[in-house]
Order: structure tokens, then C-alpha cells, then sequence
């Protein structure tokens, strides 16, 4: 083969090469693009029954009197709805001021990375869904409930967990809420920093009362990369945290967000409003054990 032949076939594998990586570049952001669409949906789904059941009461039924809401939030989530979609949505994560606002899975069983790479839905993708493990019940009543997510370049599930390592961001927006059905969890951040990629749930008996009031000492004053903390903040064993987990493009390393159950308080759950008053989480409800 002479030397332009050489040439020729050269080119034609390199023409080749940038037109699959063009067919795979375009399907990626067409994959994203198509996740990113359809977490819309299901965020505007989720609160839609409810704004509809508020909008259009019974014939003589009398409306439940208007609560005050945080701005931007909404005041309940359809569970009815969520559960016949997938009857492992448990509870519903929301943080002012990002775009996390999804809905929290947990599967039993021996799969419990299975929505690392599955939506909710059961399908398969590369955003996955914000999920727990069965280490942590479904009712936040752990010490330390670990919540995982996908730091996605679109800016879906926990990208934005890392806005907070901005000192302005993050002391501008404090509050994480859980929403479980008929119930609202109200949870403020106290740190927000790099960690090792340790399994926090195995790596700490949280049900060891010095075990766990030793590492949220630790938590409170973390020695690690891009710490943020927030003054005032003391927690004690009967305290008990959230801990958002995300990656940050190295496999050694996560990026946690942790904060602490601040009040208890009922909401709407798509029908009806509780009639039990709001409760303020006192240092005195003393957390029970992880379940086996």
C-alpha cells in the first residue's frame, strides 16, 4: 500500500471514529435530556391530584383552612398516586433554593444499589433515582438516614448538593424538608463537606449512643475538603440527622450534606389534612436502633 493509499484509509477510520463518537455524543444529551423531561413530569405529577382535589371540593364540604407554607414549597405530596406507580416510593426530599425535588425509593431484598441505576420506573438509566438502603427504616427515626443520589451533569438529582460549597449559598439555605404521607420533616443543614467513600452505615454502629454522639462531634467539625458548617449548631444522641450523599468525579471521595430533624409537623397527603398539631423535635425523643 503506497503512501496515499495509506492516507485514505487513515482518514476514512478517523471520518469513522468522529462520526460514532458524534452518534454516541448526540444520544447521550438526547438520553439526558429525555430523564431530565421525564423527572419534570413526575414532580408536576406528584402535586397535581392534590392541587386539583383543592381546587374542586365536594358539593357542602368545607375547606381546610390555608396553612403557611415556606415559598416555593408545596404543602403535600400524592403518595396514592406515587405508590401505584411504584410501591417503593416511600417519601419525598425537597431543598429550597436547588432542583432537588424527587421522591425516595428503597428496595429490599439483596439489590440495594438497584436505583443507582434504575428510575422509578424500574428503568434503566444513568441517572438513577434518590434512594436509601434497607439499613435505614423507612420512617427517619435512625440516628443517621443516608440518602444517596447521582451527581448528573444536567443538573438533576444531587448536582446541586453542590451549590453549598459556597459560604453564601450555604448560609442562605438551611432547610431541608422530608415529606412522608400525611407528614412533613423539617431538617436544618449544619455541614456540608468531602469525605472518604466509606459505607457510613457499616462503617458506624449508630445504634451506640457514644458511637454516634463521637462521629457527630466529627460531623460538627469535620477535617476534610471544602467544609462548610454552621455556628450554633450542637447535637447530642438524641438527635437525630439526614445525610445526603453524592459523588464529586473521584471514586475515592463523596460529597455529604447533613443535617438535623428540627420539627415534625402534618400535611395534606392528597385528601385530607391531620388533625394532629405540630411537634417540635425536643433533645428528649431519644432515637431508636436501626432495625436488623
Amino acid at each position: 500500500m503506497n503512501h496515499r493509499n495509506r492516507n485514505r484509509v487513515l482518514a476514512g477510520v478517523l471520518l469513522a471514529a468522529a462520526v460514532c463518537c458524534a452518534v454516541w455524543a448526540g444520544n447521550y444529551i438526547y438520553q439526558r435530556g429525555q430523564e431530565k423531561s421525564a423527572l419534570e413530569e413526575l414532580q408536576a405529577e406528584a402535586k397535581a391530584e392534590t392541587e386539583d382535589a383543592e381546587a374542586a371540593p365536594e358539593a357542602g364540604q368545607e375547606t381546610a383552612p390555608a396553612e403557611t407554607e415556606p415559598v416555593g414549597l408545596d404543602p403535600y405530596v400524592d403518595f396514592g398516586e406515587l405508590q401505584a406507580r411504584n410501591p417503593e416510593i416511600y417519601a419525598w426530599i425537597t431543598v429550597p433554593g436547588t432542583r432537588v425535588d424527587y421522591p425516595i425509593l428503597q428496595r429490599e431484598g439483596s439489590h440495594q444499589d438497584y436505583y443507582l441505576m434504575h428510575d422509578v420506573d424500574g428503568n434503566l438509566t444513568a441517572s438513577g433515582s434518590i434512594y436509601t438502603e434497607s439499613l435505614n427504616r423507612k420512617d427517619f427515626m435512625d440516628p443517621n438516614t443516608v440518602i444517596y443520589g447521582h451527581n448528573m451533569k444536567n443538573g438533576t438529582m444531587f448536582r446541586d448538593l453542590h451549590l453549598y460549597q459556597e459560604k453564601e449559598f450555604f448560609d442562605s439555605h438551611p432547610d431541608v424538608y422530608i415529606y412522608l404521607p400525611g407528614k412533613r420533616l423539617t431538617y436544618e443543614i449544619f455541614s456540608a463537606y468531602e469525605y472518604d467513600n466509606r459505607h457510613l452505615l457499616k462503617a458506624f454502629d449508630f445504634s451506640d449512643p457514644e458511637v454516634y454522639a463521637a462521629y457527630l462531634e466529627t460531623a460538627l467539625h469535620p477535617r476534610a475538603v471544602n467544609v462548610m458548617t454552621r455556628d450554633g449548631i450542637s447535637l447530642t444522641a438524641a438527635d437525630r440527622i439526614i445525610t445526603l450523599s453524592t459523588c464529586i468525579g473521584r471514586d475515592t471521595s463523596r460529597y455529604l450534606v447533613q443535617a438535623v430533624l428540627r420539627q415534625e409537623e402534618p400535611v395534606r397527603d392528597g385528601t385530607a389534612l391531620p388533625e394532629a398539631e405540630s411537634v417540635a423535635v425536643s433533645e428528649d425523643l431519644t432515637p431508636e436502633s436501626p432495625s436488623d
